[in-house]
């Protein structure tokens, strides 16, 4: 189970550091999966480092491993009890990294336009472009945690 570590940070670090095993968790949140299941859906993790992981991750308490007496043996991994606790904080990751894209792509997008808009127009730029600009960065700030505040724009 979980170490005591003084620090609640250093806790989740803990239990969900290294590169996948925020992806398995995320996985297992969907549903119970094999160990193949999780080679394909993570396909840059090598064997060695997903069978880490798991192991990993069983020891801690966050997933189960269940082996059925087939032949050939059948594992299943899935999220414990305990583990099912992690579900808010992985939606809560989810929902930053997809708002961090969202807001990246968006501003990226912005930019591009705004600095096109203002080349080709530079002669005749007037408040009414600079009005469009700052239409775009309002809404372009509708998606993300930074507010950007524009004095001019040419």
């Amino acid at each position: 189970m979980i170490h005591q570590l003084e620090c609640p940070v250093e806790t989740i670090i803990h239990v969900l550091g290294g590169k996948w095993k925020p992806m398995i968790l995320w996985h297992l949140i969907q549903s119970n999966k094999r160990f193949n299941d999780l080679e394909k859906l993570i396909p840059d993790v090598s064997q060695k480092m997903l069978s880490q992981h798991l192991r990993d991750l069983e020891r801690e308490g966050i997933i189960d491993r269940t082996v059925y007496p087939t032949v050939p043996p059948k594992v299943e991994y899935s999220l414990s009890e305990y583990g099912k606790t992690l579900i808010p904080v992985a939606e809560v990751m989810c929902a930053w990294g997809e708002n961090t894209i969202i807001s990246g792509n968006m501003k990226n997008l912005l930019l591009k336009a705004c600095s096109i808009h203002l080349h080709t127009n530079s002669r005749t730029h007037n408040k009414s472009c600079h009005g469009i600009c700052l239409a775009a960065f309002a809404i372009y700030s509708q998606y993300s945690f930074t507010i950007f505040a524009v004095d001019q724009l040419g």
